[in-house]
């Protein structure tokens, strides 16, 4: 069985991710397509590179997974098409993929640029249509397109995200999330913390009192400290909305107490 994966900020009131579906079922009827995110906020790389980076491993393996967060569409960027030993990656180079990059161990890139597997003609500013539909298309149908798509690139764009810092006392990171619960997730990982006894943080002007291992653990409405599915510290409000009620949003900085 092909699959093709779907990201992107598009959205689901306009027909724009109809129309790529129609691009890809015209060229393999056979592909499995199935929407993993159209509502990454617009123009949200480090958002779309979270999303790919948590749900990309459960697939099966070979599947093509398309990102389009390209807020430079038309411009001189690249595309490029990553390929590792599980998955094809289809993306911008604009750093959407650098989470991916940081897990795998082993990959090799080309640039996109063999029209031979593009629509023939190419709009300025729908190249998710014009370009990673036809491309992700023909990779689903048949792997060894790959080696035809172009060069292969060496160096790539990378995100302009800080890491986490450890000190004595504290661990230093910030807020690079948001998702639909309104929970508050951090960029620090589960092996920054797990070799620390955590006794609280300081989230903007917000104390927050409680480590627990789940939502449903605290039975107040208070903030809460918890380690997520993607590996990553979350700032929680069981049966609420972080984001909302502590009025904080992506780039907050946060302290960790240890």
């Amino acid at each position: 069985m092909s699959c093709i994966t779907l990201t992107t900020d598009f959205g689901l009131s306009d027909p724009y991710v109809g129309i790529m579906k129609g691009v890809i079922f015209g060229s393999s009827p056979k592909t499995t397509v199935i929407d993993l995110s159209h509502k990454i906020a617009p123009q949200n790389i480090v958002e779309g590179a979270l999303v790919i980076a948590q749900a990309y491993r459960y697939f099966p393996k070979g599947t093509v997974h398309m990102v389009v967060i390209d807020p430079t569409v038309g411009t001189q960027r690249k595309i490029i098409c990553v390929k590792t030993p599980s998955a094809y990656f289809l993306a911008p180079d604009n750093g959407v993929l650098d989470y991916v990059l940081q897990e795998e161990k082993a990959f090799t890139i080309r640039e996109v640029t063999n029209r031979k597997y593009m629509l023939k003609k190419i709009s300025h500013t729908f190249h998710g249509r014009d370009i990673f539909s036809p491309v992700a298309a023909n990779l689903a149908k048949k792997g060894s397109v790959f080696n035809s798509l172009g060069s292969v690139v060496k160096k790539y764009v990378r995100l302009n995200v800080k890491s986490a810092v450890t000190s004595k006392k504290h661990i230093h990171g910030s807020v690079i999330y948001t998702d639909h619960f309104g929970n508050l997730i951090t960029n620090i990982c589960k092996g920054t913390i797990e070799n620390h006894k955590v006794s609280g943080a300081k989230l903007g002007n917000h104390r927050i009192s409680g480590y627990v291992k789940t939502y449903g653990e605290s039975k107040s409405q208070k903030p809460i400290l918890l380690m997520g599915s993607a590996g990553l510290l979350e700032v929680a409000i069981p049966s609420g909305n972080a984001a909302q009620k502590l009025g904080v949003q992506v780039g907050e900085k946060i302290r960790v107490d240890i």
